[in-house]
């Protein structure tokens, strides 16, 4: 069974149209039958077998509608036609879309055959958002999902239900405060206290008389606490210092006794002081007396002290103004690199390996984006796409889930990326199997790829296809 593809009728656009300007749009049902068609779409199911209520759900500007058909409910019949049925605003039906698979129609079996047959149909429809979607089945609209989610959020009567529609057109709308009781419930309520009332101690039973009651959650302290705090206060203190007063009169009765000796501190100086030589009073105006005076050091003049020659212990030879010393006889030379200045940038080990994981993951993001893997079709295995400058590589291998009809297109690809677009649309056909089988490969320059076989591949068969092209387009 090999239907072309859903299409839309001359009908379903009209009503499409439509549904533009109202915001409104019915799906009925899903039709099935089993009448050919020469190949013109027409606006009614040839040979209507019977109508299946549909699921659908419409997100993203895009209406997507399922079915499920099944043996154990209709049998016997070619499964040839389909079409999606509508209504316009006037209550008919409208053909909306509609496929026919011709000569290719499965025959669905009784299943009293011992076959049990099961289908889902999906259809996807382009239908803006701000539509609202219904079905409409025997003559009944159901509403979409989010509509009855959001009629159920309603909380502002949207069904304008009033008093007398729910029977309670004699009830008067007066509030509860105001409606009157009777004498009963009038003497009940006269022996009853306010809700907010107050008691006196003497009417309250069994009130506590005691400290000792109560949880003493604040932990005060009896007599005797008391006195062990005060023992453990005075604890060991001279007789002349155990009581306020005595500490009083030793602090000489100031009350700001620490300000008093803070500031008494501040007057004195540190124990590690510098002075001028005018804070010394008797800072001597000459030398010692030692047998010198202002000119002369024990009996010398300045000129006789400053005097080399006059120097005692003096080295008797010195070394050269120009001359060397060995590395032994530095006595702080270097021993390690990093005593010395970086200049030229020498790299630590930590930094070389630093910088070769960096180039590393570089050079794995850089393969990673001249890989693609296109998998718009579930007829085929994922494709591989690599590339290498100008030069693209096509891989596609493996073992057919699904049965390939002949001759029919399929997208798996609807765009890749530009750098593995060719500059002028391609068509090949390489070999997908040692028995020399081919497949027709259509890759446009927007870059969606088509793949087309000229014979049917059945399921479980081993595809291995290779395929070289090139882009004239580089990022190297």
């Amino acid at each position: 069974m090999a239907f072309k593809g859903m299409k839309i009728t001359d009908g379903g656009r009209c009503l499409l149209a439509q549904a533009q300007n109202n915001k409104s749009f019915t799906i009925k049902c899903i039709r099935i039958g089993c009448g050919y068609n020469v190949g013109n779409i027409t606006n009614t199911v040839i040979e209507p077998l019977f109508d299946v209520i549909p699921e659908i759900k419409h997100e993203d500007n895009a209406l997507f509608v399922e079915a499920d058909i099944a043996n154990s409910i209709h049998d016997n019949y070619y499964l040839r036609e389909i079409g999606v049925i509508a209504e316009n605003s006037n209550g008919a039906e409208v053909l909306y879309a509609y496929d026919n698979s011709g000569t290719d129609a499965e025959f669905i079996n009784s299943q009293t055959d011992g076959i049990a047959y099961e289908k889902r149909l999906r259809f996807i429809f382009n239908i803006s958002n701000d539509i609202n979607i219904n079905i409409k089945i025997n003559g009944s609209v159901y509403a979409l999902q989010r509509d009855l989610d959001a009629h159920v959020k309603d909380n502002d009567n949207p069904h304008k239900v009033t008093k007398m529609l729910i029977g309670l057109g004699n009830v008067d709308n007066t509030s509860d405060a105001e409606k009157p009781i009777s004498n009963d419930t009038k003497v009940a309520l006269s022996k009853k206290a306010p809700l907010n009332h107050t008691h006196q101690i003497a009417e309250i039973i069994n009130f506590p008389s005691k400290v000792s009651y109560f949880s003493n959650d604040n932990n005060y302290q009896n007599e005797e606490q008391v006195k062990r705090l005060i023992s453990a206060l005075v604890n060991s203190a001279p007789e002349t210092l155990d009581t306020l007063e005595e500490l009083a009169n030793a602090l000489g009765n100031d009350p700001n006794f620490a300000t008093t000796v803070t500031k008494l501190i501040g007057t004195k100086a540190e124990i590690n002081h510098e002075h001028t030589k005018s804070d010394i009073t008797d800072f001597p105006s000459s030398l010692p007396a030692n047998g010198g005076n202002a000119d002369t050091v024990d009996g010398k003049n300045v000129n006789y002290l400053i005097d080399y020659r006059n120097f005692i212990n003096k080295p008797t030879e010195f070394p050269p103004s120009s001359h060397k010393h060995s590395k032994t006889e530095i006595t702080d030379f270097p021993s390690k690199l990093s005593a010395f200045e970086n200049d030229i940038k020498y790299q630590t080990e930590e930094q070389v390996k630093e910088t070769v994981n960096v180039i590393d993951k570089k050079l794995k993001n850089q393969c990673n984006q001249n890989r693609i893997e296109l998998t718009n079709s579930s007829y085929y295995p994922v494709t591989i796409g690599y590339r290498n400058g100008q030069v693209v590589y096509l891989k596609c291998s493996g073992i057919l889930e699904k049965e390939v009809p002949a001759n029919a297109g399929y997208v798996v690809a609807l765009s890749m990326p530009a750098e593995y677009c060719p500059n002028v649309d391609i068509t090949a056909y390489p070999n997908i199997s040692y028995a020399g089988k081919n497949i027709k490969v259509d890759i446009t320059t927007t870059g969606k790829v088509i793949f087309t076989t000229p014979e049917k591949l059945p399921i479980g068969f081993g595809l291995n296809m290779h395929f070289v092209y090139m882009t004239g387009k580089s990022n190297f």
